[in-house]
């Protein structure tokens, strides 16, 4: 059966996943996996004979090993409590069909290890790496929805239920793909839905969005839809400044040299986003 899986770590977002998780599971009437990677780097012995020097005793280079066993067994633990305390919160949150795993290998291997049962993958905005609230994006994001063969949910800090839902729509095969998906998935059931396009208001633009409209109706999903005058980008973020609204779009459109000239319009708005944003490739 195909399952929510909660990407879980020691950073604060994490209780933000665990109800953006529960959250998800309800609607989509899901079992929620808690998942834990520890990357083999953490787990790994290292070899300090050099850097001991040629007449090092051997107890010293004993203990070192030591170290180095103890710390992979603290990073074990220390994952087992966090995925306990994950599960409870998960729990406590509606969603009694909560399971936890723990995976000695990158998130990404662990997820695409996981693909073949996985419905929509959920992230905070911000990994263990960022301590403080920032504008920072986690660096194993961008290649997890890369990566990504289901949708990504990504949630910030403190997870607000979304009472509406925003489809940012320009009639590309990502935006398209995007709107097939949500068709048919229940997770907007019962949401009010504004399809949102950035550009001219003129006759082609309408009939893009009336378009999207008229197919979200036919999979029973009302929708009203809106032309924003503004830059795609601004007019994204704009969209993304209410917590209660759960904002859907294309993930990664464009190749990485383009973006690396011009910027990646989903960076940009994970980065300033208050609410939660489902992510679609």
């Amino acid at each position: 059966m195909s399952q929510i899986i909660a990407c879980i770590d020691t950073s604060p977002s994490a209780q933000g996943v665990c109800r953006a998780s529960a959250w998800c599971g309800l609607r989509l009437a899901a079992p929620v996996l808690a998942l834990h990677a520890i990357e083999r780097n953490e787990l790994a012995h290292v070899d300090l004979t050099g850097a001991i020097g040629l007449g090092a005793r051997e107890h010293l280079l004993a203990e070192l090993a030591e170290l180095d066993h103890q710390r992979a067994k603290l990073a074990i633990e220390q994952g087992r409590v966090m995925l306990s305390a994950a599960e409870q919160e998960i729990q406590a949150a509606g969603h009694l069909d909560t399971e936890s795993m723990q995976q000695h290998a990158s998130l990404s291997e662990a997820l695409s290890d996981l693909s073949a049962s996985t419905r929509v993958v959920v992230l905070g905005r911000q990994g263990q790496d960022h301590a403080e609230p920032s504008q920072a994006v986690g660096s194993q994001l961008e290649t997890i929805v890369r990566l990504a063969e289901h949708p990504v949910l990504v949630t910030p800090r403190v997870f607000q239920t979304p009472t509406q839902a925003v489809i940012a729509y320009d009639g590309s095969a990502t935006a398209e793909r995007m709107l097939d998906r949500l068709c048919a998935s229940p997770l907007l059931e019962s949401l009010p839905i504004e399809v949102v396009l950035a550009g001219t208001d003129d006759e082609p633009h309408q009939e893009i969005v009336r378009r999207a409209t008229e197919k979200l109706a036919a999979a029973n999903l009302q929708a009203r839809s809106r032309i924003l005058h503004e830059e795609p980008l601004l007019a994204i973020r704009e969209l993304a400044q209410q917590p209660d609204t759960l904002l859907c779009m294309g993930a990664y459109g464009h190749s990485r040299i383009r973006e690396f000239l011009i910027g990646s319009t989903t960076t940009e708005t994970l980065r300033h986003a208050k609410c939660s944003v489902l992510l679609i490739r």
